[in-house]
């Protein structure tokens, strides 16, 4: 059978920058993660994973840099090469053991999704990363790579996925010697780019990545030594139980990617002054398996300039890998400045528990949902445990580590200026993320919803068009707890034309350890007409989604998102930090508060900035302390986004 490209209108240049430019540490953190994750997913036990330079001679003479990822101990790209008709047949659902067809595909769902990865994120950190020479005719943009897989019945493929810039599949892939002779020798595609191989064809059972004329960026990366850095911060844990990767240069040169030296020797399986480890901790329905810190004066291994913290504070890792990290300027009021270059720590959690994480998760696999309901509380018990350390190690009692941030004390005067009613100025809620619970009337119910998105910088809510948003999904409580049917609808609207409003979708609650989550997906924004997964915004400036909650025939919950289409949003608060109070009769719900009644306060604490933060409540109604240096959990939010309230106080406290 003849091979032939498979051409479709999506232009896969864009497509792959918007997803590996939203990556908020640089694509090639996104090189370091995205192809040993595809790999670990796929091991047969403790897989290998190797990237290889060359060089490659051109036609004219020159010269170009091609890398190679090559895994084994893995499965390899199992199951049929389906054509991107067949998969969306079959509405883009794939068996589990259909690999070949899934890194083929975009946007599809697995019967068994027990793989930890993400949807294409792998084949754009390769395809990112491939700088072909532009065509003297149309001076655009294109990128390509090439995979073959050896399977352990003999099989042997190599596929081809080129953007010209637009997206093109080769259907059907080569195969058998016809594989073997072009992998040995070179690639030639149909409008005649040439791509000199010249490799061995692979012997072991796994599966290789190939990229050639690679970016001048990954080449700098890979000789200076940063794309090995990568590879050891993502990937340290995952080394130290087994999993293998190295890097070999072009002179063939191999380099092992190794355990940091501060964790080599696994310090939390003995008792050491310097490491405190934590074990086996119950935190809202997750189980932290171990929490560990240390402190060694003697480390100086710098963390990589122009990204957030990696080493220096505290690593969040799931399935091994490294997620994120609770810095040290997160923790600074534990942690003194001249301290933090020594305080390492990192949190793994239990098996059960991953699922639950990933949900959490941002698909660039580099930070959580600080809005999720499980990690909000995760994150103030690992806090608490810091604060314990550095009470330990004799920092707590420092000077500088007790003193109230100004933001604390900006909600000191505003909690005395609520008590004083004549100085107080109520503040509206509009625009917020996640609306305030509602009590519906007669009923004991109160339901409240999050809508969930990732924007394309996660650092702006600006979308240009064609650009996506992606893992847009809505968390539904009801209190108390109860597994009720209930409906989201999705609108769109012009921010300044509240009247009109387009249904974009519905989804049925799905109810979960008592929460509901319905699940969208990822929206392109676009100017034409609108079809499934496309949302018109013909007009750029400020549009919102809306996401409206029906019980029983009856609203009972709403909130909304808001972006602006091809245009930068305002700038931000003039106030990095703000504070919020609000007072109730906890018996009736109602503003009226009679002698005798019970009172209940709410002090909550808005971040306005972009980076999370954890910020220091003080607190007192009259002589009664309602808190005493309470740690206050905050997410960062992008430009033009209105934050959520975290509550820093919440109860009933004076009768």
């Amino acid at each position: 059978m003849t091979s032939q490209f498979v051409p479709t209108v999506t232009n896969m240049v864009t497509i792959v920058r918007n997803i590996i430019e939203g990556y908020g540490m640089g694509p090639i953190r996104a090189l370091a993660q995205e192809p040993v994750q595809n790999s670990k997913d796929a091991a047969r036990g403790h897989a290998q994973v190797e990237y290889r330079l060359y060089q490659r001679p051109l036609l004219d003479g020159t010269r170009a840099y091609m890398l190679t990822v090559t895994d084994s101990n893995t499965t390899g790209l199992r199951g049929p090469a389906l054509t991107l008709d067949e998969i969306q047949a079959r509405g883009n659902v794939l068996r589990a053991d259909e690999n070949w067809a899934a890194f083929e595909g975009m946007g599809y769902t697995k019967e068994d999704d027990a793989a930890l990865g993400s949807r294409g994120q792998g084949k754009a950190a390769f395809l990112y990363h491939s700088a072909l020479p532009r065509v003297a005719s149309s001076q655009q943009d294109r990128m390509m790579i090439l995979y073959d897989t050896l399977l352990s019945d003999g099989t042997y493929r190599l596929g081809v996925r080129y953007a010209s810039p637009f997206d093109t599949v080769l259907t059907p892939p080569f195969s058998a010697e016809e594989a073997r002779r072009i992998v040995s020798s070179h690639y030639t595609s149909a409008d005649g780019t040439d791509i000199q191989l010249g490799l061995e064809p692979l012997t072991q059972v796994g599966t290789r990545v190939i990229v050639p004329h690679l970016s001048h960026e990954a080449l700098e990366a890979f000789q200076s030594g940063e794309l090995h850095s990568w590879l050891q911060r993502c990937w340290w844990r995952a080394i130290q139980v087994g999993m293998s990767i190295s890097l070999v240069d072009e002179d063939g040169i191999r380099q092992a990617v190794s355990v940091p030296e501060w964790w080599e020797s696994e310090p939390w399986r003995r008792s050491t002054p310097r490491v405190r480890t934590y074990e086996n901790v119950d935190v809202a329905g997750l189980k932290i398996k171990r929490i560990v810190l240390l402190y060694d004066e003697s480390l100086n291994e710098p963390d990589i300039e122009g990204a957030s913290a990696q080493f220096w504070g505290v690593q969040l890792l799931r399935g091994q890998q490294w997620i994120e990290t609770l810095g040290t300027e997160t923790l600074s009021d534990y942690v003194p400045r001249d301290k933090r270059p020594g305080f390492r720590g990192f949190v793994e959690f239990d098996q059960a528990s991953e699922p639950e994480l990933r949900r959490a998760e941002s698909s660039q696999h580099e930070r959580f949902d600080r809005r999720s309901s499980g990690i909000r509380p995760m994150l103030s018990v690992i806090v608490s445990k810091v604060e314990e350390f550095a009470t330990e190690q004799g920092w707590g009692t420092q000077e500088s580590i007790r003193q109230a941030p100004e933001a604390e004390r900006d909600a000191a005067m505003e909690f005395l200026r609520f008590l004083n009613p004549r100085t107080r100025s109520p503040r509206g809620d509009r625009g917020r993320a996640s609306a305030p619970s509602q009590l519906l009337p007669g009923l004991s119910e109160r339901w409240s919803c999050e809508l969930h998105l990732e924007y394309p910088d996660s650092r702006s809510t600006r979308v240009n068009r064609g650009q996506y948003i992606r893992n847009l999904e809505v968390i539904t409580r009801l209190e108390p707890p109860a597994s009720k049917r209930a409906v989201v609808s999705l609108e769109l609207m012009k921010a300044d034309e509240s009247e009109s409003r387009t249904l974009v979708a519905s989804r049925e609650v799905e109810w979960r350890n008592g929460e509901g989550i319905a699940r969208f997906g990822d929206y392109q924004v676009i100017n034409g007409t609108p079809t499934q997964g496309k949302l018109q915004c013909a007009r750029d400036g400020k549009w919102r989604l809306v996401a409206r909650v029906e019980a029983s025939g009856v609203q009972v919950a709403q909130a909304s998102r808001s972006m602006f289409v091809n245009e930068d949003p305002p700038e931000r608060h003039s106030k990095p930090y703000t504070i919020s109070i609000s007072v109730e009769n906890h018996s009736t719900g109602q503003r009226r508060i009679n002698s005798g009644d019970t009172v209940g306060v709410q002090i909550s604490v808005t971040n306005h900035t972009a980076e999370s933060q954890t910020l220091q409540l003080t607190a007192s109604l009259g002589d009664l302390l309602l808190a005493d240096m309470a740690p206050v959990v905050t997410q960062g939010i992008p430009a033009g986004a209105t934050p959520s309230r975290v509550p820093g106080v919440q109860g009933p406290h004076y009768s």
